[in-house]
């Protein structure tokens, strides 16, 4: 984590002490970057139309106090960009109310951001943005420049123009003729080193567009005026299926990804001589977004937590529509849980796609043959056999983090693997690979269930597995995993399960006592994946504290 971020020197603001969001605002609200957009010279331009993006890694970065720097009202950026925007990333750093109660309660849990940070110092992520583009521009100010017009609300743009992608930044500005002359600035800058070509400028519902060239944010704007991003149908259906609204928004249209292709076209990849073949392989790979319908991301806070949502449509195999195994009925004590459903013939459907990307087949077949004559496996029906119809693999909280660090003891680590599948199929599999293992084979033991095989190397950990355990009802498991009935894929880990964690933290920072009070608000980290009714893929990673 950065925390030498440059800063303005003024007293704290703090989430909530900012303007308040518009009453019963509850719209998807936007402000952040996407996409690439034709090539547009070196340098300055760059440095403009990359801008929001440092904004974005740099909020990220510093564990989202930049927020609280940017609070103010007004219109998102999705209303400063046309209807048929094809990539978007957004900011929106003047959220809802209750975004804002939410994201101080998460983030103040933490001792090293209040600590560390300095607030008021280091998180003007506007003013570090700003810094970073006067390196070459030394007549650029922030304080004279820029602070007194540009608003809270960000965002970048792809934009489809005849058959490209144009990039556009959209940046609240409260003064049209003040972010003009700090554009026109830069561009005196490029004028003096021969950098690049003038940036393209416009003004638009209050926003000020940056494009590469003036005739594209001309044109960009004459499109908005048209419609809007925020008024286009497509839009508002892929942000209803990401749910509720949040601070960081991402969305992708259907015409994304042939965009995206596009680009790769022109790219000096394609007339580089010896890399035809790489993308050659690309182009395969964009045969897995040959039926893409579109996709959206929000990050959000609430109740303590902060979550990421990912939904998507048309994408192969994003999200197997197999059932993962369920992890409820774990051990209540269990640290980390992981469980993936395998649909029957997915290790032969993958290695066919690997075939397909690669062109052609002859070394993947020849490294199956070859694993064949090391391990006495059928490859790959075995393993696919071996994995049955999903896997679960296990971690207690109970394992002694200082013991495996200086003599571990294999028979009592805590860790095994448990296969939903037939026994009589599944057992001779494994015991195959067992006898791999030459004289350490007896360190691995193996039990078999009522339709599950565990396998792992402290016995007294297999038979806690083989009763039924109430993970699935601890507050942790609830929160952070709210959609692990019937998903596809679950991941998690629980931070309060004994003090694994404490004692983790202390072995890798030598008992620093800061790392170990920023540890102890996290109390577990959910991922799980799923298909809905419509058949859109859902991906949730979300982190809870106490």
């Amino acid at each position: 984590m950065d925390t030498n971020l440059p800063g303005s020197g003024s007293e704290p603001e703090y989430l909530g002490d900012g303007p308040s969001a518009t009453p019963g605002h509850d719209e998807h609200t936007d402000d952040g970057t996407s996409g690439d957009g034709p090539g547009t010279g070196p340098r300055r331009r760059t440095a403009v139309l990359a801008a929001t993006g440092v904004a974005v890694a740099a909020v990220v970065g510093v564990g989202g106090w930049g927020l609280a720097q940017f609070l103010s009202g007004g219109d998102s950026a999705a209303s400063a960009l046309p209807a048929g925007t094809a990539a978007y990333l957004t900011m929106d750093l003047d959220p809802s109310g209750v975004q804002k109660i939410e994201a101080l309660r998460t983030l103040r849990s933490f001792p090293g951001i209040k600590k560390h940070l300095d607030l008021g110092v280091r998180d003007d992520i506007r003013r570090y943005v700003v810094d970073k583009i006067a390196e070459d521009c030394k007549g650029l100010d922030y304080d004279k420049d820029v602070k007194p017009w540009i608003g809270s609300k960000l965002a970048v743009a792809a934009v489809p123009m005849e058959g490209k992608a144009v990039q556009v930044v959209a940046l609240e500005d409260s003064d049209e003729d003040a972010g003009r002359a700090t554009v026109a600035k830069l561009n005196a800058c490029d004028d003096a080193t021969g950098s690049s070509k003038p940036a393209g400028v416009a003004y638009v519902n209050g926003f000020l567009l940056v494009s590469d060239t003036q005739a594209h944010a001309d044109a960009v704007a004459k499109q908005t005026a048209k419609g809007t991003l925020a008024d286009d149908a497509a839009f508002q259906t892929w942000m209803d299926r990401a749910g509720d609204s949040g601070v960081i928004t991402a969305y992708a249209s259907k015409a994304a990804p042939d965009l995206v292709k596009d680009l790769v076209d022109d790219s000096a990849l394609s007339r580089t001589p010896g890399l035809s073949s790489q993308k050659g392989m690309l182009d395969k790979a964009f045969g897995a977004y040959k039926n893409f319908q579109g996709a959206a991301m929000v990050v959000r806070f609430g109740s303590g937590s902060v979550e990421t949502e990912v939904v998507a449509k048309g994408v192969d195999q994003a999200v197997t529509p197999t059932a993962a195994p369920s992890v409820a009925d774990l051990p209540a004590t269990t640290a980390l849980a992981m469980s993936v459903g395998l649909q029957e013939g997915w290790l032969k459907n993958y290695l066919a796609q690997m075939n397909d990307v690669m062109g052609g087949g002859t070394s993947l077949d020849d490294a199956l043959k070859q694993g064949e004559a090391a391990t006495g496996l059928q490859l790959p029906e075995d393993i696919e056999t071996m994995l049955g119809k999903g896997v679960t693999i296990s971690v207690d909280g109970n394992v002694d983090m200082k013991s495996l660090a200086s003599a571990p003891d294999p028979s009592k680590l805590p860790v095994a693997i448990r296969v939903t599948g037939d026994p009589a199929t599944v057992t001779p599999v494994v015991e195959k690979l067992k006898k791999l293992a030459g004289p350490d084979a007896g360190m691995v033991a193996v039990q078999s269930g009522d339709g599950v095989v565990l396998v792992g190397v402290d016995p007294a950990y297999l038979e806690t597995l083989s009763a039924k355990g109430g993970l699935g009802s601890t507050r942790a498991f609830q929160e952070a995993v709210p959609h692990a009935s019937g998903a596809a894929g679950v991941f998690f880990v629980n931070f309060d399960a004994g003090d694994w964690a404490a004692k983790l933290g202390d072995l890798i920072s030598d008992n620093n006592p800061d790392v170990r009070a920023n540890l102890e608000p996290l109390q577990a980290l959910g991922m799980s994946s799923w298909l809905d009714k419509d058949q859109v893929a859902h991906v949730q990673l979300k982190l809870t504290t106490n």
